[in-house]
């Protein structure tokens, strides 16, 4: 089932909540809502402590893939070229170079059991001193892993394939067929999400993976799933989609970028970040934040490509929700982008039917 405009969901009250930079963000992971992590390309180590965002480290050239926090004072990044960086409550450093491969996922169970998979099909294990190589799975890239103990996990690959983790070995479970799997989000031994390419979005449901439904031509990146009744996925051009335990709930993020990873602390405090730095924060819902008290909008500029044009109404159609308004205010110049020449900007209009801009 799928439906549409439900108020308010993440597509309704999310914002940007700001960036540190204009490199794309790869992974997030929080340790509290006063405490997130994000990073991303150029070794940039993003992080939230209750009120802004701040770039924390730059931790050279090399992509930051994935995160995840064990703690305060814990937590790993996976990146490219087999680099494996840890925190240690104060700052990042280099733990391990485990040669060319690119860590596209990570999985911590403790500080002292954790997993990373990626290209070449390698899945290293973490003991509580050292990462070593568990298994050699062949010629396969692991985008997305998920544990729910030490002895129960899984894999998917960018082949349509799902491995399973028995407490032993990894072993092959699913053939998807020709799908690119690239985020997953396991609730239970009975239940869990994988989402990918081609739309495509499948569910466990303790025996078997089936598809779950399929959006169409878009590809969901990142899913997270805090329980059976809760899931939210993210994907390109900033497309999502919400599981409310019975149907899908599709519709978009106030960008057209690409959106990497998507993190529920609460039903009332999702973050999501993705291309060009985006960070965007819902707060509203039952029970949360409720909406931001005020929001500006910049669009780009409209030119008429005429020499002297005559601007006269201006119109507009809006969906408000209750005990919300609109305005819009305008500027006019003679350049391409706004310089110093172009006019101040205009009192705010209210009226969507005519507003006169001359």
């Amino acid at each position: 089932t799928i439906y549409k405009n439900l108020s308010p969901q993440i597509f309704d009250v999310t914002l940007y909540s700001g960036k540190t930079s204009k490199e794309n963000l790869n992974g997030l992971s929080a340790v509290s809502g006063s405490d997130i992590w994000a990073v991303g390309n150029s070794g940039k180590v993003n992080h939230y402590d209750g009120v802004s965002w701040t770039e924390f480290a730059d931790l050279g050239a090399e992509n930051l893939l994935c995160v995840d926090m064990v703690s305060a004072s814990d937590g790993w990044i996976g990146a490219a070229n087999g680099l494996i960086y840890r925190f240690n409550g104060t700052s990042w450093s280099q733990f391990i170079d485990a040669g060319s491969m690119s860590w596209n996922t990570v999985k911590m169970l403790s500080s002292s059991d954790g997993w990373m998979a990626g290209a070449d099909g390698f899945v290293y294990r973490f003991n509580g001193s050292a990462w070593s190589l568990f298994a050699d799975l062949g010629n396969m890239t692991w985008n997305a892993i998920d544990m729910l103990s030490a002895s129960s996990g899984w894999l998917a690959d960018s082949d349509g394939l799902i491995y399973r983790y028995d407490g032993a070995a990894w072993s092959s479970f699913a053939d998807t067929g020709a799908m690119n799997w690239y985020g997953m989000s396991m609730i239970a031994e009975n239940d869990g999400f994988v989402v990918g390419n081609q739309g495509k979005i499948y569910r466990f449901n303790g025996t078997a993976w089936s598809e779950s439904i399929d959006t169409g031509l878009n590809t969901w990146y990142d899913a997270h799933f805090p329980n059976s009744g809760l899931g939210y996925v993210a994907g390109t051009g900033g497309r999502s989609a919400v599981w409310n335990g019975t149907a899908w709930i599709l519709d978009g993020l106030p960008i057209l970028y690409n959106v990497n990873d998507i993190e529920i602390i609460a039903a009332n405090n999702i973050w999501a970040v993705g291309d060009l730095g985006s960070i965007l924060h819902f707060g509203g819902g039952a029970g949360g934040g409720g909406y931001y008290p005020a929001g500006v909008f910049l669009s780009s500029v409209l030119d008429t490509g005429a020499a002297a044009p005559l601007w006269e109404n201006l119109f507009w159609t809006e969906t408000l929700p209750a005990n919300t308004d609109l305005t819009i205010a305008v500027r006019t110049g003679n350049t391409s982008s706004p310089d110093g020449a172009w006019s101040a900007y205009s009192a705010e209009f209210t009226n969507p039917l005519a507003a006169d801009i001359s």
